[in-house]
């Protein structure tokens, strides 16, 4: 799955959330999927710029904004907040799926004390 939300194929990634409701019954446990840097596929999309992807991921965990890397405590809005060149439409997608938790999603820190503002 991490290699399908990298290259931002999103019939990949779909075929993974079949894949892992059908196994799981649970089509959110990606969410608890690290690889070896202590990323989820959420954050390798975010990393990579595929706003679909991201999109796809969203839709199926409403807090997707908070999911935080496996060290550090930096948020998935963090890591879009901090990406060069910037891209509002992936904050917007991960904002979107907050819903009413988006004013706290930007107040969150991470371990060094920054909020995802601190970095827009």
């Amino acid at each position: 799955m991490h290699f399908f939300a990298s290259g931002g194929d999103v019939d990949g990634v779909s075929l993974c959330l079949e894949l892992l409701q059908a196994n799981t019954g649970d089509i959110s446990h990606w969410r608890r999927l690290f690889d070896s840097a202590g990323m989820n596929p959420l954050h390798r999309a975010i990393n990579n710029s595929h706003v679909s992807t991201v999109d796809l991921l969203c839709r199926t965990v409403p807090d997707a904004a908070r999911i935080c890397l496996h060290a550090g405590n930096v948020s998935a809005l963090h890591m879009a907040c901090r990406l060069e060149p910037p891209r509002p439409s992936i904050v917007e997608c991960l904002l979107h799926a907050s819903g009413q938790q988006a004013a706290s999603d930007f107040s969150m820190p991470d371990d060094t004390g920054r909020t995802p503002l601190d970095d827009i």
